[in-house]
């Protein structure tokens, strides 16, 4: 059972670092956008702020979407993760 909360929280991850990248490069430029994501995106809130501007203008999604994805789905999550295996 832990595996599969492993694989989501790979899973969201992965999308959510593409999210960060395409914002990066989508405001800065490809090359430029690049690095700094490399650099800037290890940081929470940078991350998560370029994340959200990625999905909204990069892959059109709407605001709430990429808010649920960088805030609604890990906090979930870590909801499911903390009930789910409780010692009793």
């Amino acid at each position: 059972m832990k595996a599969i909360g492993i694989l989501r929280y790979i899973i969201i991850g992965f999308i959510q670092t593409g999210a960060m990248f395409a914002g990066f490069m989508d405001s800065l430029g490809k090359i430029f956008g690049f690095i700094l994501a490399l650099i800037l995106g290890q940081c929470p809130i940078i991350g998560g702020v370029m994340g959200i501007i990625g999905a909204v203008k990069a892959w059109e999604w709407p605001w709430w979407g990429a808010a649920l994805l960088f805030f609604g789905i890990p906090i979930l999550l870590l909801l499911f993760n903390a009930f789910a295996f409780r010692n009793d």
